[in-house]
């Protein structure tokens, strides 16, 4: 395969696997490793075709950027299962994609130039290249994901004072108890812990308000408030007519512990895989229930939270295993 024929595969590949990653369509495990496999080996192939042909300057620096980027990201994808999790999620996530489009481009240019003189315009052209690409990747990578969570809340009255400490009862319907539950409770526990607010959440039974049965203990941790979590799975079907879970539907009300008085309530979804639901055919109910549904419902809440009733930006609120692994927060 000659150096130009590389050049021309390798972008439609990346393309490919970049646009999957992204949810733009669905592509099934098996293609996804054959094509990862196969641009792995077509990245090797151009670094020794630009060895073997003596090729020198800002052309030979850029074609071995160009394989070598290539060749590291799907290496990078199976290997942060293993050693380095984070830090090689983020080389193939961004890092590599970054150098193997400015790479790919800038070599476009020099080829397509090559019988130019060096001017000034040319110069200008690859530095344009070289800044845009990316910008483009990082930009697509870092948008890539879930839908944003849709919200609606009112203060119903008004609160004397701060809130330091808060005790919460939660119902949580049985479709997502069994990996929801455990996930959204620490969660929910760190989320305002990072905003200076000490949290005991308890399960509550279906149907019940969480009060009975409680009140002796929340008397022990002396709350400023009582916060009532109602979640319940959201459904979605397909035109095949196949359900399944793609988020969660919730409804939060805060009460004062020194006025038994409602002060603030809370509604929303978190519609997180829909989708890529309706574009994943043969897509299977459990896997809609991921601990990702709960960090994006204990995100929504708290963040809504602080902006309503603390009056303040929440501190950040990581929502993907890379970036809670990144801060020190749970992902178990």
């Amino acid at each position: 395969m000659t150096r130009g024929a590389l050049l021309i595969a390798l972008p439609a590949i990346f393309a490919l696997l970049f646009s999957a990653f992204a949810q733009l369509y669905y592509l099934p495990a098996p293609a996804m490793l054959v094509l990862g496999v196969i641009f792995l080996l077509l990245g090797l192939m151009l670094i020794v075709l630009t060895v073997r042909q003596g090729e020198t300057g800002k052309r030979k620096l850029f074609f071995i950027l160009t394989g070598a980027s290539a060749a590291g990201i799907p290496l990078a994808a199976v290997l942060h299962n293993f050693v380095l999790g984070g830090v090689l999620f983020m080389l193939a996530l961004i890092v590599f994609p970054i150098i193997f489009v400015t790479g790919w481009a800038a070599s476009v240019v020099l080829l397509a130039t090559a019988e130019k003189p060096v001017t000034g315009r040319r110069k200008l052209l690859i530095g344009f290249v070289v800044l845009l690409a990316p910008a483009a990747v990082a930009a697509l990578a870092l948008g890539s994901g879930s839908e944003e969570p849709e919200v609606s809340s009112q203060m119903v009255s008004s609160f004397e004072g701060e809130i330091a400490r808060l005790f919460i009862t939660a119902s949580v319907e049985e479709p997502l108890m069994d990996v929801f539950y455990h996930s959204f409770e620490h969660s929910l526990i760190s989320a305002l812990q990072s905003n200076g607010i000490t949290a005991v959440v308890r399960l509550v039974p279906q149907g019940s308000q969480g009060r009975e049965g409680l009140a002796d203990e929340a008397k022990t941790i002396v709350p400023d408030a009582w916060m009532q979590i109602r979640i319940a799975p959201l459904y979605r079907t397909r035109k095949d007519g196949y359900e399944a879970i793609v988020g969660t539907v919730f409804e939060v009300s805060l009460i004062g512990a020194a006025t038994g008085e409602e002060v603030w309530r809370l509604s929303g979804k978190v519609d997180y895989i829909a989708d890529t639901f309706f574009k994943r055919p043969g897509y299977e109910a459990f896997e809609g229930i991921k601990k990702e549904f709960a960090w994006h419902t204990s995100a929504a809440i708290v963040e809504t939270f602080m902006l309503d009733v603390a009056g303040r930006e929440s501190a950040p609120i990581y929502t993907a295993t890379e970036s809670r692994e990144r801060h020190g927060q749970r992902t178990d």
